[in-house]
């Protein structure tokens, strides 16, 4: 089987995966310059639908220089054309307070602009950082610190619940037979937190010391919350993956957000893929199409579209 990754969803029996040749987007002032082609996607650690066909991704560099080139946001474009390939953009961006140091995740933000976050796990004081998209570059707008202790965060959403935002985080969870899904309703202007809430979500499959419950999170439209569970022995892998669909966040009875957990549904099973990101994009046709980004770690990673779930 000629230079391909090997993934199994829950329809698909064999799905083959070619490796990725990057091509840059032409016409942006803020592109950083890259030579030489590529032989697949750096490992995409968050992952946000922008507009059409187009989504924002976040890479786990620590250190200045480390990984993606140094680079820590890309904007790719899915294939137009079936010789075209999915196309990549590496962005400059000025982060204020110093560059950004292990981001794992990323959302859109209902009504405009996106937010992504640091991990935690380089200790410190880690941010969340609220930007947009102007002109082919990604401006800042604000940094806030977290306004929770966290250690590891994986995984962040924002959602929309009776007209307020509400921000929806897990953390990774390794090793765990559970991890906790945190919530509160949020505002940006100004920008405040109410109290958070916490529910456990036990770890189904897979499990064991070196998996990890949540490594990545989203919502669709009507509130249902997926998130992405993976086996992650080392850098070489073989890794292992399972997108589930494991509840709702809506209203409770008094209006406020609830995360309300049901028997999670497998949406799909990803062998020899580690999933990092996930993010929904609203089709032409006025539906929703479920997509997977990886961080396979020496082998780079892919963007996929799932098959609908039932």
């Amino acid at each position: 089987m000629s230079a391909g990754l090997l993934c199994r969803s829950a329809w698909l029996r064999r799905v083959v995966l070619p490796v990725l040749t990057g091509s840059l987007l032409a016409g942006c002032g803020t592109a950083a310059q890259d030579e030489h082609a590529q032989s697949s996607l750096p490992g995409l650690s968050g992952l946000a639908w922008v507009d059409t066909d187009r989504f924002l991704a976040v890479h786990d560099a620590k250190d200045e220089g480390d990984g993606a080139g140094g680079n820590r946001v890309s904007l790719l474009r899915l294939p137009r054309s079936k010789s075209g390939g999915l196309a990549r953009t590496p962005l400059v961006v000025r982060f204020p307070g110093g560059v950004a140091r292990d981001l794992e995740t990323a959302s859109p933000i209902p009504g405009g602009g996106l937010l992504f976050a640091e991990s935690g796990q380089k200790g410190g004081s880690p941010r969340l950082f609220v930007a947009r998209l102007a002109d082919g570059a990604l401006v800042i707008d604000r940094v806030l610190p977290w306004p929770v202790a966290v250690d590891n965060v994986e995984a962040i959403e924002v959602g929309r619940v009776g007209g307020r935002l509400v921000l929806l985080f897990a953390e990774r969870g390794r090793g765990q037979d559970r991890t906790a899904l945190r919530w509160a309703e949020f505002s940006l202007e100004p920008p405040a937190f109410g109290a958070f809430r916490t529910v456990d979500w036990p770890a189904v499959d897979p499990v064991g010391p070196r998996a990890r419950p949540v490594s990545a999170l989203t919502l669709d439209r009507a509130g249902r919350i997926y998130v992405a569970s993976t086996h992650d022995p080392d850098e070489s892998g073989p890794f292992r993956s399972v997108v589930w669909r494991i509840g709702v966040l809506a209203a409770d009875r008094d209006g406020a957000p609830q995360v309300r957990l049901v028997e999670p549904v497998r949406v799909a099973t990803l062998d020899g893929c580690k999933v990092e990101s996930l993010a929904v994009r609203p089709t032409p046709e006025g539906n929703e199409q479920l997509f997977v980004g990886t961080d396979d770690e020496r082998y780079g990673g892919i963007l996929r579209p799932l098959p609908a779930a039932d």
